[in-house]
């Protein structure tokens, strides 16, 4: 599959996963008789966070998607003689985009069609790869197997959500050329990603805004301006109830991620809802997950887990530990009471839950709707 085969319809393009369950077809099914055919237009469903009974569908022109293709192989300096390997499925813009850049580039594309870290290792050193695109559970589960980057690999943009800075430390100690990156479905993939200078040193990058946007910070509120930016965003409901919208407020588009600028590089502090205030003073959900994660595994602890912060209690927020794991539950509790005990008051968990799986999306992103949901505190 390449990008003229996968985009070259005559009528609008819908991509999406062939596993949707079925409330999510009979959506789709409707949002595409509702929604704008035009020809130059690919629908992508948002990888975000969904509702329970609601799904989010992107609006992209095919010329957007190109725009960012431009950006970011500007900024890779990437040219004919790379080779991509592909391994994020093309109904996400993470790998549409590798095959609008190769597209641009002449570059050419290797393809692992299912994640396995080790297959991923000898793929990419047998291809001779020189450039991929990863999400952080696919890096964390590289730096767990303690698998070094083969030698052609030049960089790696990761996208799709946080990546723990202990991650990205072991993952630089491994040999693995990792940018850090922001973006987002609506602007067709990242905005800002770490420079190739960056991996000169092993600290945590902060980003470099692409040559195709511009990024505004208003209260730390992200708004970006791009050519990448999409046309529409349209939502339904298993209700019936379906919208349709130009995502743009006065040529910006307003994002749901805050930030902060350092050097005139952008740090990204997570989403607002993953950004609340605890006995008055602002904690990123994220950060706290990740000191937990990194004290836990120091225990020798292991599943999946996840930090939730649910509204309500004296302090305006709670925060939760949810994990999955087959080990003694009495250890969570000791560890659990033992991280609580040096925490500072912000930071501390309120409890913790063990659930048999944490619902995640095919880019490792939690459903915290779904979540929510099971754990019955929505």
């Amino acid at each position: 599959m390449n990008w003229r085969q996968l985009t070259g319809g005559k009528s609008a393009v819908w991509l999406h996963s062939p596993k949707l369950p079925a409330w999510q077809k009979k959506i789709v099914f409707e949002m595409k008789r509702r929604a704008p055919t035009d020809k130059d237009l690919i629908w992508v469903l948002s990888s975000g966070t969904q509702s329970v009974n609601e799904v989010k569908a992107i609006g992209l022109t095919r010329e957007a998607l190109l725009a960012s293709a431009r950006a970011v192989n500007a900024h890779l300096k990437s040219t004919k003689s790379d080779r991509w390997l592909l391994n994020l499925p093309t109904y996400h813009v993470g790998g549409l985009g590798i095959l609008a850049r190769a597209h641009l580039s002449g570059a050419k594309v290797s393809v692992q069609n299912k994640w396995n870290p080790k297959e991923f290792v000898a793929l990419a050193g047998r291809d001779r790869i020189t450039l991929c695109s990863l999400v952080p559970t696919q890096v964390y589960d590289l730096v767990t197997s303690g698998l070094r980057s083969p030698e052609p690999v030049r960089a790696i943009v990761v996208g799709g959500g946080a990546l723990d800075p202990a991650v990205y430390r072991k993952g630089r100690e491994l040999g693995w050329p990792l940018l850090p990156s922001y973006g987002l479905t609506e602007s067709a993939s990242q905005v800002a990603t770490a420079d190739l200078g960056s991996l000169r040193k092993t600290d945590y990058p902060d980003l470099t805004v692409l040559p195709h946007a511009g990024i505004e910070l208003r209260k730390q509120r992200i708004f970006v301006r791009a050519k990448s930016v999409c046309r529409y965003v349209a939502r339904a409901s298993t209700d019936g109830w379906f919208s349709l919208e130009d995502p743009l407020r006065g040529g910006w588009l307003p994002t749901e991620d805050l930030g902060k600028w350092k050097d005139n590089r952008l740090k990204v502090l997570g989403r607002r809802d993953e950004v609340v205030k605890i006995l008055g003073a602002l904690v990123p959900v994220p950060q706290v997950e990740h000191e937990v994660r990194a004290y836990f595994g120091e225990r020798g602890l292991t599943g999946d887990l996840t930090v939730l912060a649910v509204p309500g209690g004296r302090a305006g927020h709670d925060l939760i530990l949810v994990f999955a794991s087959k080990q003694s539950l009495k250890l969570w509790e000791e560890s659990f009471n033992a991280y609580d005990a040096g925490a500072s008051g912000p930071h501390r968990l309120k409890q913790f839950c063990w659930v048999p799986a944490i619902p995640r999306g095919e880019l490792g992103k939690v459903k915290r709707a779904a979540l929510l949901a099971q754990l019955r505190l929505c």
